[in-house]
């Protein structure tokens, strides 16, 4: 936990994916003026939650697939 939020940080997830297996499946956000973290991709992160299957990843999973439709609505992919 941190001061703005629950922060949840991975070695792996699924199958054993690491980092580096899943660094194409990253974007780079800004959290500061000083710092920058690489975060899952809409895509990847909604098939990982369907891959985990847990009851508190498929109730986020709508909102997950809304946000990926307007984010594709806004920034049409090329």
């Amino acid at each position: 936990m941190t001061r703005y939020g629950p922060l949840d940080l991975r070695g792996e997830i699924g199958a054993g994916r690491g980092f580096e297996s899943l660094r194409s499946h990253t974007v780079e956000l800004r959290v500061g003026e000083a710092l920058s973290v690489r975060v899952l991709d809409l895509e990847s992160l909604i098939a990982s939650k369907t891959e985990a299957g847990r009851e508190k990843d498929q109730a986020m999973l709508p909102l997950l697939r809304r946000a990926l439709l307007e984010q594709r609505r806004f920034r049409p992919e090329k």
